[in-house]
């Protein structure tokens, strides 16, 4: 990976976090938590060659994917205080997705294949 993916990486990780830290008082901060942390593996499998750039673009890719569902989850709490069902799915949705992601990294990060750089 060259150096300039390589640095757009890590300024996109670090801004990840800042804005992690921004929205603490956001209505879900394990969310932010969480994809600060998938940010952080991806990154640390990006330096280390674990992670290839095909797989990045999979991963960026479904990250985008789960940022758009938690934008919709932040408008549907703002619309839903009063119904708690619905709300409840969409955390859960949210939940399962960033499972899967998380899944998707230590699978890419194990799978034997290396990115020499």
């Amino acid at each position: 990976m060259n150096r300039t993916t390589r640095m757009l990486l890590t300024a996109l990780a670090v801004a990840t976090l800042g804005a992690g830290v921004a929205s603490a008082d956001s209505p879900a901060p394990r969310v932010e938590r969480r994809h600060a942390h998938q940010h952080e593996r991806i990154a640390d499998g990006v330096r280390s060659g674990q992670i290839t750039r095909h797989e990045v673009r999979k991963l960026r890719r479904a990250e985008a994917k789960m940022r758009r569902a938690e934008a919709r989850l932040r408008r549907t709490e703002a619309r839903m205080r009063a119904g708690r069902y619905r709300l409840e799915r969409e955390r859960a949705r949210l939940q399962r997705q960033l499972d899967r992601q998380s899944q998707r990294i230590w699978r890419f990060k194990h799978n034997g294949r290396y990115y020499v750089l």
